[in-house]
């Protein structure tokens, strides 16, 4: 289906090229760096192409890395324009920046005639910045020169920054009355029932916004329409609007369409190309909690990970235990790097576009890295709507792991990705130089491999399946210290839909009752009998770990009613005092 961010971002470029005179339109869509007539004036060994999304639009997209390390300027710098009779131009681009410690500026200048370059925008108090756009006009005196450049500009201290992404950059000729449709702030995936509509409405015009409507409809249908007056948005300002009509958002996928028109009450504006964003928008059948992921990448040989590790990250886990799911990958860096570090983990460090450690994800998004941070943004993910229900329940045998997986998803979505992690929780043998002693949620496979396994969803239709994976030539110290975390992450925007997370038990053992003890018919059918467990007490977990049969002191041979059980693997508990056997049951 088509992905709101993607589509937005498509706009943001296509509209401004087919509406109004472009003098650059650069996405960095042929993967070299500098792009065509581009030039770095120093450190260009910091400039790099990241296949990556963080800006907001989509891959791939320039990027500022803090290594090599250095203190000073360096511009990424256009190819001259010739701008002859020109009076006004102004600049777009998108940016997230990944900031670190300390300050230092970031900005776009411009210059002409070979002389020096002066700031048109600028930010001197840098912090961590999302996905963002950025409209300048410019009107100073290189504007009207035929050779004409602008740059995008960091000075300061490298180390300070951890990475700064930018794409579209697009350098036009502004109309005198332009609103853009800007962003519809609606989830490509949400839950049934009464929504509004959000968005954003900017000025990219020369003349000030006073008035717009905002129309959407839905499938085609009735137009919804809401009137904003009283405004006064000067170039680059935008408004963000909530339209008075809620949206029913029956279950299923459906065409979304949001205007802007009726411009300071004349009608159309000057350029209609980019009054209208159309998107596509599940609505989930039902929704379930959200058990929301970590990840985070960090190195035994990373000075500033062993800090943020004991000081910030380990006590909030042992603050919040069982409340989301965490895989840690070993980086190869700094030199010599991590001695667990794999290349499944470098995948997923290029996936992200990480350049520096430590660096810590929450749902797929740069997380903050303070405790007070972490806390807040915890508690937002875990209060946003799961739209999949995610159940593992694996096992292991000498050296091998099986893990069957559960996915019961509550909409009809495409291109998911199923990501499943085998981590060991403490690891001591992997000691570098930074001082720590053992590492936590160390990831050992990806399984089947760090690609994931890409999957169509369909409203209620489960998919079941059971890999198996052989730890003979990983890391791992211990194999009864393994657990395995799954997530189910849309690669387009890098969001996690769900995550679990499951400790590898012994087969069959977990503190041995009695080798005698037995069940059969297995698979079952209507019953299954427990055999010479007498006295025990039993429970019966489904894939997503939920209890669907119990029985207390139970007889010899006990007779487990199973009539009316959903198909599929089922694991029975059996306790008696403070030893427990576990048994895998198949139900036909």
């Amino acid at each position: 289906m088509n992905k709101i961010l993607l589509l937005i971002s498509m706009l943001f470029v296509c509209i401004l090229l087919n509406a109004q005179q472009t003098y650059i339109a650069e996405s960095f869509s042929d993967s070299q760096m500098p792009p065509t007539g581009w030039t770095i004036d120093t450190h260009a060994g910091n400039w790099e192409i990241s296949n990556t999304a963080q800006a907001g639009g989509s891959a791939p997209e320039g990027m500022l890395n803090w290594s090599p390390q250095f203190n000073g300027t360096t511009r990424l710098i256009s190819p001259a324009i010739d701008l002859t009779g020109i009076e006004n131009v102004a600049l777009d681009f998108r940016y997230m920046l990944d900031h670190y410690d300390g300050t230092y500026t970031i900005g776009v200048a411009t210059k002409s005639r070979s002389g020096n370059w002066n700031v048109v925008w600028q930010d001197n108090t840098p912090s961590t910045t999302p996905a963002t756009s950025i409209s300048v006009l410019i009107n100073n005196g290189d504007v009207g020169a035929n050779d004409f450049q602008l740059c995008i500009f960091f000075s300061g201290a490298s180390y300070n920054l951890n990475y700064w992404c930018i794409d579209d950059i697009v350098l036009y000729q502004p109309m005198a009355l332009d609103a853009r449709m800007s962003q519809l702030t609606v989830p490509a995936y949400i839950s049934q029932g009464s929504k509004e509509i959000t968005g954003v409405v900017k000025n990219v015009g020369l003349d000030n916004l006073t008035s717009f409507d905002v129309n959407w409809n839905a499938d085609g249908g009735e137009v919804f329409t809401t009137s904003f007056s009283g405004l006064d948005l000067s170039f680059g300002s935008g408004y963000d609007f909530t339209c008075n009509d809620l949206w029913n958002a029956p279950v299923g996928n459906h065409a979304f369409k949001v205007w802007v028109s009726n411009i300071n009450g004349a009608g159309p504006d000057n350029n209609p190309g980019n009054d209208t964003i159309n998107a596509s928008i599940a609505v989930a059948s039902q929704n379930v909690s959200m058990l929301p992921l970590f990840e985070e990448f960090t190195s035994s040989t990373c000075g500033p990970c062993a800090n943020f590790n004991s000081t910030v990250f380990i006590p909030f886990c042992n603050a919040h235990p069982n409340e989301f799911s965490l895989i840690k990958y070993q980086m190869s860096w700094p030199a010599p790097g991590d001695p667990y570090y794999t290349e499944e983990g470098g995948v997923r460090r290029y996936f992200y576009g990480v350049n520096a450690v430590p660096t810590l994800f929450l749902q797929g998004n740069t997380a903050p890295m303070t405790t007070g941070g972490l806390t807040s943004a915890l508690t937002q993910a875990s209060d946003e709507p799961a739209f999949v229900s995610l159940g593992i329940q694996p096992t292991y045998s000498g050296n091998e792991v099986q893990i069957p997986l559960h996915i019961l998803p509550y909409l009809t979505v495409n291109d998911m990705t199923i990501q499943i992690a085998v981590i060991e929780k403490i690891t001591t043998e992997n000691v570098g130089n930074n001082g720590e002693t053992e590492f936590h949620h160390v990831m050992m496979k990806m399984v089947p491999d760090a690609e994931g396994l890409l999957l169509n969803f369909t409203d209620g239709v489960p998919f079941d399946s059971t890999f198996t994976v052989d730890m003979s030539t990983t890391f791992v110290e211990d194999m009864n210290d393994l657990q395995v975390v799954a997530f189910v992450q849309d690669n387009s925007n890098r969001r996690i839909l769900q995550s679990a997370f499951a400790d590898v038990l012994i087969t069959g053992i977990e503190k041995s009752i009695s080798n005698k003890v037995y069940i059969y018919p297995n698979p079952a059918s209507s019953y299954v009998v427990v055999a010479n467990a007498g006295n025990s007490n039993i429970l019966l977990y489904d894939m997503l770990g939920n209890i669907v049969r119990k029985a207390d002191a139970i007889s010899e041979n006990y007779r487990l009613n199973t009539a009316g059980l959903h198909q599929g693997a089922y694991f029975l508990k059996i306790i008696k005092g403070s030893t427990i056997q576990t048994l895998k049951v198949n139900i036909l």
